[in-house]
């Protein structure tokens, strides 16, 4: 934690926190388990209980596998090598949300574009400096030591 502020002070940078990776990885990670737990389910009325849940649950199965091919995308973006298109790639990750011919357009679908489109905005300047002090200076990616000899 003491190297990586005085990384940030080498660079010019003020005690203003700069998210480090993993947990900029971890908030996005969390909007999509959000979105798949959020989803809801028209059923007819003379279903019960349980026959509701399995079709529930096979909706959230269902719908993690249309997800998880952007999550990878979104996995890949932080990762080595693509550190000057990394919110790009995210940006790319929030059409292909909002686009119905790659995924069903539902209310948990469209909140999940929302959010994570607000989080790109927040945090976009942040992810680019921390990506770019990495190339640059070969500063760490995270804030934890142990996790910092890991990415």
């Amino acid at each position: 934690d003491v190297l990586f502020n005085n990384f940030m002070k080498k660079a010019g940078l003020k005690l203003t926190h700069l998210r480090d990776i993993v947990h900029l990885i971890r908030q996005i990670v969390r909007l999509f388990v959000d979105a798949i737990r959020n989803v809801t389910l028209d059923v007819p009325k003379g279903l019960g209980i349980r026959e509701r849940k399995k079709q529930l649950k096979l909706k959230q199965r269902l719908l993690y596998k249309r997800l998880k091919p952007m999550l990878d995308i979104v996995f890949k973006a932080f990762s080595k090598g693509h550190e000057g298109v990394c919110v790009l790639m995210l940006e790319a990750v929030v059409s292909q949300l909002r686009d119905p011919s790659c995924i069903i357009q539902t209310a948990s679908i469209q909140m999940l574009a929302k959010r994570l489109q607000r989080f790109i905005n927040k945090h976009s300047l942040a992810i680019n400096t921390l990506l770019e002090l990495s190339v640059e200076q070969g500063t760490p990616r995270t804030t934890n030591s142990l996790e910092s000899k890991n990415s």
